[in-house]
């Protein structure tokens, strides 16, 4: 948890420094704020205020073109740190003795064969779902380690990797062939499009962020950090 908390300060401080260098967002927010005061000061003439609504919806079109720029590059820090956060909090690696199945999605698996590294048994034999084309086994973590697995049909073999271990520890949950697929777990090399095999995907456990006796999401600190780092930050000249 606190290398999510580490990020949402970092985070803060990005948006802020952005801020800084957004040219006349501070003016044009305190021109829009003083053109609502005036819309409550001369709410009994009515063509003084339409002027004042003039004023505000011009102010408020020049605050929102401020905003552009530091929106369109806090997207960059928010795309670098977010991705790997979420899979980092969302899933935690299996703990030596606990059970996940492995599932490849291909053509032609109806003979393939599965070989693990020594730290991974396997439970089951291979279950076929012919609807989805897809091939299942239950394995058990047996220690600690980055594990393997090869799932081979005939001379041809794919590998995907298995994280045990008691500490976090960033997972892949899934090896595609798909783009989409490996920006979101990009800590696999992407699998050969023109191969049989299009996906191999483990079932890692969700981990879970407790507040006494509360489960809570680990976005909920993340968003109060970040939030409360903004409000510090601001204070700050």
């Amino acid at each position: 948890m606190s290398a999510t908390l580490f990020i949402a300060l970092i985070l803060a401080l990005c948006w802020n420094l952005l801020m800084k260098t957004s040219g006349d967002f501070v003016g044009s927010r305190d021109r829009a704020l003083g053109h609502v005061l005036e819309i409550g000061l001369y709410r009994d003439h009515p063509r003084v205020m339409l002027g004042c609504l003039r004023s505000l919806a011009v102010q408020a079109w020049e605050l929102g073109r401020s905003l552009l720029r530091p929106c369109f590059l806090f997207l960059l820090p928010l795309l670098i740190l977010l991705p790997p956060l979420a899979r980092f909090n969302d899933y935690r690696p299996l703990h030596p003795g606990e059970s996940t199945l492995l599932t490849v999605t291909g053509e032609g698996l109806e003979e393939s064969r599965l070989v693990t590294s020594d730290g991974v048994h396997v439970e089951s034999e291979m279950v076929r779902i012919p609807s989805k084309n897809q091939v299942v086994w239950r394995l058990s973590a047996r220690s600690e380690g980055e594990q393997r697995v090869d799932i081979r049909v005939g001379e041809n073999r794919w590998t995907k990797s298995l994280k045990v271990s008691r500490g976090p520890a960033l997972v892949s949950l899934s090896r595609s062939t798909g783009w989409v697929q490996w920006l979101l777990h990009p800590y696999e090399s992407r699998l050969n499009p023109a191969e049989a095999v299009s996906d191999i995907s483990v079932e890692y456990p969700k981990r879970e962020f407790w507040l006494g006796y509360h489960q809570i999401p680990w976005l909920l600190p993340f968003i109060l950090t970040f939030l409360t780092s903004l409000i510090l930050l601001g204070r700050v000249r």
